[in-house]
């Protein structure tokens, strides 16, 4: 009984990671990017340099900077937590790679409201999972283990400076 239970949950957090990552990919690139809207944490991070030196896809770009987190998670936390964080990494990668769809919400405030409640929604049902969708969740757990930090002060700090350097660079 106890070895099904463990099964389903492995296949429910799954489940839970790889549809958020969808949900915020498609919350990503069916609304924010049509309008050049970045949203909070890396992978807004990942948009907003997307937007400015068009070197890189963001998920590309999001894959590539989450490597160095992802081998702090595994030398961190324990290997079910690394394990659902990769999945989630490479989830939110693939989809944003090859979600193309268009809302088509022409009104900047509507479609700023519906990419930030699809992306938020994405993120809570990854985040209802044991794991993370990777970025700055590692640093934040990293930095609230050592430093005591807290982990929505971290985010909040980080999302002020991403929010204002985007103010910056957009004048």
């Amino acid at each position: 009984m106890e070895r099904k239970n463990s099964i389903q949950s492995i296949a429910w957090n799954i489940f839970l990671i790889t549809a958020g990552a969808g949900l915020f990919a498609f919350g990503a690139k069916a609304v924010l990017v049509h309008h050049n809207f970045i949203i909070g944490g890396l992978y807004g991070s990942c948009l907003l340099i997307n937007y400015k030196l068009d070197l890189l896809s963001p998920g590309i770009f999001y894959l590539i900077v989450n490597i160095p987190l992802m081998l702090i998670a595994y030398a961190q936390f324990s290997r079910r937590f690394f394990l659902y964080s990769l999945w989630g990494v490479i989830s939110v990668t693939f989809f944003s790679e090859f979600i193309t769809f268009n809302l088509n919400i022409q009104e900047q405030l509507y479609a700023a409201v519906a990419g930030g409640v699809i992306c938020g929604t994405g993120s809570g049902m990854i985040l209802r999972s044991l794991g993370s969708g990777g970025g700055l969740d590692v640093v934040a757990l990293v930095l609230n283990q050592k430093f005591n930090f807290g982990v929505g002060k971290f985010f909040l700090l980080y999302n002020v400076l991403l929010f204002s350097s985007a103010l910056a660079v957009y004048q």
